[in-house]
């Protein structure tokens, strides 16, 4: 079994959490195409970028699950753990709702789905213009709003299973994961939306099943359950010594194998297995004396930010398409320099905001109000 009292922080785990971030950056710097569509970097950078953004997603649900699990205490009570949670998640998301609407000047008629995003609901309407409203990245914050709220049943429930059949136990999570796709396929193919492959290429899957496979949260639940059960097999000792490099091979695999299968299943049935294995791999390495570079102290420094860059990263973007103009395109130098630019605005708005509204929030509010052990973490 893993010795608890010889690990602080699993600084690594903190570090990869900037790493998914920044994935999620580039696909969706990706989808606003901005190189020229008649030269190939636009092709280029979306077909590199097309599994990106959804294997960042599932990695930071299956992440939650994971480091939840790993820093849950036998003293902890469930009113302290929402409390963390709340001031975890809402400050941020409030202040940047309030950001959307500048950003993106528009309220009116939107009343309903305000109500929704702002209270972390809108994940739960399979419309459009409810699970991607305002600040667009949020539907994933309705996901965990669910996640944390069951977390401390599925802990318990989880703790109930025998050792020796945890492997079991995730194998019929991903499973179960694998045959979502399969359920989606019997609900409505109206309405649907339009898809970009290449600027050349383009295809139109049905909404609802996109948004029962990977928006609605009681799905993606399953996410964090196989998070909470890998955690479970390392601190059992049950963990398969599979090191970082290795596993890293697996989510490229994963990666490149998205681009080859159906549509619903590139979107989180495929690229699960390598999430599944990274997360329990860097950690593993980490207890036993062996941290990777995500563990060094600027890797730590873009993880604590990380929430932070995530939450406004989607509104630099698309304000920064709109000043260049929707209809204007730029070659691969101004391109590429336009993207840079965008991601440097981004870093200082999440390290904005970090520093004016989530660190403070989390040390006013979110503090233990007893003393705990040394065993701690910041990564969930």
């Amino acid at each position: 079994m893993v010795d608890e009292s010889k690990v602080s922080r699993l600084d690594s785990l903190t570090g990869a959490r900037f790493i998914a971030a920044a994935s999620v950056f580039i696909f969706h710097a990706a989808s606003i195409r901005i190189f020229q569509p008649t030269g190939p970097d636009s092709d280029f950078f979306l077909t590199i970028s097309a599994t990106s953004g959804t294997m960042a997603v599932s990695f930071f649900f299956v992440l939650s699950g994971f480091i939840l699990t790993w820093s849950a205490r036998k003293y902890d009570t469930a009113r302290e753990f929402y409390r963390r949670r709340f001031f975890k998640i809402f400050p941020n998301h409030i202040v940047t709702f309030l950001l959307s609407l500048v950003v993106y000047a528009t309220l009116a008629g939107a009343l309903l789905p305000a109500l929704l995003n702002i209270t972390l609901l809108h994940a739960w309407v399979p419309k459009m213009p409810y699970f991607i409203s305002f600040n667009h990245v949020t539907w994933s914050l309705s996901c965990e709003l669910l996640f944390y709220a069951a977390f401390p049943l599925l802990y318990k429930l989880a703790q109930r299973i025998p050792v020796r059949r945890l492997w079991w136990a995730a194998g019929g999570v991903l499973a179960a994961i694998f045959v979502v796709p399969l359920f989606a396929k019997l609900l409505p193919t109206e309405p649907r939306m339009m898809l970009l492959l290449t600027d050349n290429q383009s295809f139109s899957e049905p909404i609802l099943q996109y948004w029962f496979v990977y928006i609605f949260p009681p799905v993606r639940l399953l996410d964090f359950v196989l998070g909470i059960l890998m955690a479970r097999i390392v601190l059992a000792g049950r963990w398969i010594n599979l090191r970082p490099l290795p596993a890293l091979a697996v989510v490229v695999a994963c990666y490149v194998l998205a681009s080859f299968v159906p549509f619903l299943y590139s979107l989180n049935a495929v690229t699960i297995v390598g999430v599944a294995l990274v997360i329990p791999a860097v950690a593993s390495a980490e207890t036993a004396g062996r941290p990777t570079f995500l563990a060094s102290r600027p890797m730590i420094w873009l993880g604590e930010i990380s929430f932070a860059f995530y939450m406004v990263h989607m509104m630099v973007i698309l304000y920064g398409r709109q000043q260049v103009g929707y209809r204007h395109f730029l070659n691969t130098t101004q391109g590429i320099g336009w993207i840079l630019l965008m991601f440097a605005i981004t870093l200082v708005g999440g390290w904005l905001l970090y520093v004016a509204v989530e660190r403070p929030m989390m040390r006013r509010f979110a503090r233990a109000r007893r003393k705990r052990p040394a065993v701690e973490t910041t990564v969930s």
